[in-house]
């Protein structure tokens, strides 16, 4: 069971200073304190590295839509929104307290996007959840969330505590984590030579997101179940929407790509740990296509190694690629490839989007969220 504690005191939890104007003068007002958080068993780093922080807020904004008409059409109208930026970059919780005016609400909440200005009382909860976001607008200590919740609002008076919420956030993307990789040249000619890691990236990557969210994340029993409205047909099949269609290509977002890789394996079958991760947007696709004529298609991860021998009369210095289909990726979820058994040399390279080298397993997958391991895929080459 995840938890967001609204009593006491958290570690890593700050509190924005309180807006002085009340949305509307004319009307009653109250103060809430909304509790913006990630659910703590996902509060964990899952990648080897110091360059993820996947749990860090680095600004909020609190969207108020009035629902005391209770419209069924998303015509409730923005009546104020909240932007707070920490000094420093805050973990796991923040606290923001606002005015609103009295009766039904629903607030969104989103988390490391830069600051929407939009029209009060003209703006309405339908406009946001028509909304897309960029997959550049991602970076792996400043990755997207958003949550939603709905409060009754009662009058404030100066002798009366604000009224409190909480509203759990999800990542709009999701985490490819490279695991591990078992190289095994022994019983081959390439027995002796070095194997190492130089990069990997995503390609055929979905590069827009809607913010909106089909339920309500302020309900402690529904954070894990949910989803973020998907995109439409039309705009799965736009080819702007997408980034490094085909192969890899100039102008895609950091976190797509990750050249910093220098992962030495061993090549005698041992299983050696990388932990690199990268995140992509949700892609709901399931054509397994690989024509170099575009359409939307699976994302593929591209493993880009350098094999280097000198030795029993063979010379090889080269670059190689291996490639592997992705299933059906979906928000706030970790899909963790283990198992890579590699055996021979991949492609001389990746212009193109043709079938993948040698004999792909079928993997066993099973989804969970942010908080577990346990999505794993086994490629063998």
């Amino acid at each position: 069971m995840a938890a967001l504690l609204l009593t006491g005191v958290v570690s890593c939890q700050k509190t924005a200073p309180t807006p002085p104007i009340a949305p509307d003068a004319d009307k009653p007002t109250g103060l809430v304190t909304v509790r913006i958080g990630i659910p703590e068993e996902e509060t964990k780093v899952l990648a080897n590295t110091d360059n993820v922080k996947d749990f860090q807020i680095n600004s909020v904004q609190v969207f108020v839509f009035d629902h005391s008409d209770y419209p069924t059409d998303g015509s409730d109208k923005l009546e104020t929104d909240y932007y707070y930026e920490p000094a420093t970059p805050v973990s796991n919780t923040v606290d923001v307290t606002l005015n609103m005016t009295t009766d039904y609400k629903f607030i969104y909440v989103l988390v490391n996007k830069a600051r929407m200005y939009r029209e009060r009382g003209s703006y309405t909860l339908a406009d946001f959840e028509a909304e897309l976001v960029d997959l550049a607008e991602n970076s792996p200590t400043g990755l997207l969330m958003a949550g939603k919740g709905n409060i009754e609002v009662y009058g404030y008076s100066n002798n009366q505590a604000p009224q409190r919420m909480a509203v759990y956030v999800r990542r709009l993307c999701a985490m490819v984590k490279l695991s591990s990789v078992k190289v095994d040249f022994s019983q081959t000619s390439l027995a002796g030579a070095t194997f190492k890691i130089t990069g990997m990236y995503l390609k055929n990557a979905v590069g827009r997101a809607r913010m909106a969210l089909s339920g309500d994340t302020s309900d402690p029993g529904s954070e894990g179940i949910v989803p973020f409205l998907p995109l439409s047909s039309a705009q799965y099949a736009n080819a702007d929407y997408w980034y490094n269609k085909i192969t890899l290509s100039g102008g895609c977002p950091a976190v797509l790509v990750d050249n910093t890789c220098n992962d030495a394996c061993s090549t005698d079958g041992t299983a050696t740990a990388i932990g690199r991760c990268l995140f992509p947007f949700p892609n709901a696709t399931t054509t397994d296509s690989h024509s170099n004529t575009w359409s939307a298609r699976k994302t593929r991860l591209t493993v880009k190694a350098h094999v280097t021998k000198n030795a029993d009369g063979i010379s090889i210095d080269e670059d190689t690629y291996y490639t592997f289909d992705l299933p059906v990726l979906t928000s706030n979820k970790v899909y963790n490839i283990q198992n890579i058994h590699i055996t021979q040399m991949g492609k001389p390279d990746d212009n193109t989007d043709a079938e993948v080298w040698g004999a792909v397993v079928s993997p066993t997958i099973l989804v969970d969220e942010w908080d577990s391991d346990v999505i794993n895929l086994s490629y063998e080459f």
